[in-house]
C-alpha cells in the first residue's frame, strides 16, 4: 500500500462517518469530513503521479472509494428524501458496469467515457451542495431544485450506462 492508496482508502472510513453526521444533524461535521474526503481525492492522484506509483489497482481503489463515498452520501440523502431514491442505486450500478466493462478486476486500467466522468463530478457536486448549504443554513438551491437536479443525474446516468452497454455490444460483434 502506497501513500496515495492509503489516501484513497481513507474515504472508505470517512463515508460512514459523514452519513452518521448527516443522520444526527451535525451538518457542519458532515461537511468538514466531506471536504477532507475531497482533499484526499485530489491528493491521491497527484501524489501517485509525483511518486511514480500510478497503477491499475490504485486507479480502481481511487474510483471505488469515490463511488462508495458519494454512493453512501447520496444514499443517506435519498433516505431523507432530499434526492430521488433511485440515484444511489444507479450510481453503484453504473460504477459496477464501469469496472466490469473495463475488465478492471483482471488488472486492466479503467476506461472512462465522457458522460460518465461528468456524472462523477455531478455526484460530488450534488453531495457538496446538499451538505454545504445545509451546514451553513444558506439555501442557494431550494429543496425542489436539488431534487430535480437529482433526477437530472438519474437521466444522465441512464444515458451513460446505455451508451457503455451499446459500445460494449458493438465491440463484441
Amino acid at each position: 500500500m502506497t501513500i496515495p492508496n492509503w489516501l484513497s482508502a481513507s474515504r472508505y472510513l470517512l463515508a460512514p462517518c459523514i452519513c452518521i453526521a448527516i443522520l444526527t444533524n451535525t451538518w457542519l461535521v458532515a461537511t468538514s469530513l466531506f471536504l477532507l474526503a475531497i482533499i484526499t481525492d485530489v491528493l491521491d492522484g497527484w501524489l501517485a503521479r509525483k511518486l511514480s506509483s500510478v497503477s491499475a489497482i490504485g486507479g480502481l481503489l481511487d474510483h471505488s472509494a469515490d463511488a462508495f463515498l458519494v454512493g453512501t452520501i447520496l444514499g443517506t440523502l435519498s433516505y431523507l428524501k432530499v434526492i430521488p431514491w433511485i440515484l444511489p442505486i444507479l450510481l453503484i450500478s453504473a460504477f459496477l458496469q464501469y469496472v466490469l466493462d473495463s475488465n478492471a478486476l483482471q488488472g486492466k486500467t479503467l476506461r472512462t467515457n465522457r458522460l460518465g466522468r461528468y456524472n462523477g463530478f455531478g455526484y460530488y457536486i450534488l453531495s457538496a451542495i446538499s451538505l454545504i448549504q445545509t451546514s451553513i443554513n444558506w439555501q442557494v438551491f431550494s429543496a425542489p431544485t436539488i431534487y430535480y437536479l437529482g433526477w437530472g443525474l438519474v437521466l444522465t446516468t441512464l444515458i451513460s450506462m446505455t451508451e457503455r452497454a451499446a459500445l460494449l455490444w458493438l465491440s463484441r460483434r
